[in-house]
């Protein structure tokens, strides 16, 4: 059977992050990157991000809310995340030659309204 049509989901499929290495790469203090990477599971924060119930400036001073004393490190990350975001090089040679093949290619992702604009706009050339 042939296929005609593929669907891309886009988080650890075309892009991932390396949150540690991204919040190094911010300039945090190791102090601030060590909290913010301790913060435990928050409950509702990534689904209401995703679903748009909040901004991601409300879902940055709500996660900042998790790292007492290093607040502004913890919101600075959230807010930049995304332009921390890199393409996953062979996935994306895939998904191009795929294209070029004549299959249809769709995406598929919960990715947070913001952050996508940020992720089309910045980072992933691919996706026009």
């Amino acid at each position: 059977m042939k296929t005609d049509t593929l669907i891309f989901d886009i988080g650890s499929v075309l892009v991932y992050l390396d949150f540690p290495e991204a919040l190094k790469q911010m300039g945090l203090s190791g102090r601030a990157r060590k909290k913010i990477l301790e913060v435990p599971p928050i409950p509702g924060f990534w689904d209401a991000l995703d679903r748009g119930d909040i901004s991601r400036d409300e879902g940055a001073r709500w996660f900042a809310s998790y790292v007492p004393g290093d607040e502004e490190a913890a919101e600075y990350a959230i807010r930049h995340m995304t332009e921390y975001v890199n393409p996953i090089a062979r996935n994306v040679r895939f998904l191009r030659q795929a294209k070029a093949a004549g299959c249809r290619v769709f995406y598929l992702s919960n990715f947070q309204k913001e952050n996508w604009e940020i992720l089309w706009g910045q980072r992933a050339d691919f996706f026009s």
